[in-house]
């Protein structure tokens, strides 16, 4: 079983959807990446996103008001039922978060990158009890981060793998 994060399909997910494509594409701020695999009764969702995105910059924060958008920002990730919206008769709960952030850090995440192109992910579970129930995701992220315009979704689900371009007009998932 590949695991990935602790989660063993979305390794499966990130390494099979794009193949032959580099593991992390260019950075560009307002674009974001989504990547949803979907087992048994368990749905990952990987969200990577530079973090002008989510709090308009990108350097470890030196103001009040930054220290308080960063804040902002993991407070809203760490509610992903506010983030993706699942069909209710699904019954899915979120069970786990993970934020991968250089703010978490004292220095910069990756030595040899400026501090302004940095990025941040969020790796969320959900269990479901109704699995054969959850047809569509609708992606609000868009919502909690305005910033984000265009998001590429790369999904693993019943019907085999898919990818799609979302934006605030057009952000749902199909599965």
């Amino acid at each position: 079983m590949i695991k990935l994060n602790g989660y063993p399909l979305l390794g499966l997910c990130l390494a099979s959807v794009s193949p032959g494509a580099p593991a992390q594409g260019a950075h560009v701020h307002g674009a974001g990446e989504l990547r949803v695999a979907v087992e048994k009764d368990h749905l990952a969702v990987e969200f990577r996103s530079p973090l002008n995105n989510l709090v308009g910059f990108e350097h470890a924060p030196r103001t009040d008001a930054q220290r308080a958008a960063v804040k902002a920002m993991t407070a809203k990730l760490n509610r992903p039922d506010a983030l993706l919206r699942l069909p209710k008769a699904a019954a899915c709960k979120a069970t786990r978060v993970q934020i991968e952030s250089p703010f978490d850090a004292p220095k910069p995440a990756r030595k040899g990158h400026d501090d302004e192109h940095t990025e941040l992910t969020a790796t969320f579970r959900f269990d479901c009890a109704s699995m054969g129930k959850l047809d569509s995701i609708e992606v609000v992220i868009f919502e909690a981060f305005p910033r984000t315009t265009a998001i590429q979704a790369e999904i693993i689900g019943p019907r085999g793998q898919s990818a799609a371009t979302l934006t605030p007009k057009r952000r749902t998932i199909r599965l």
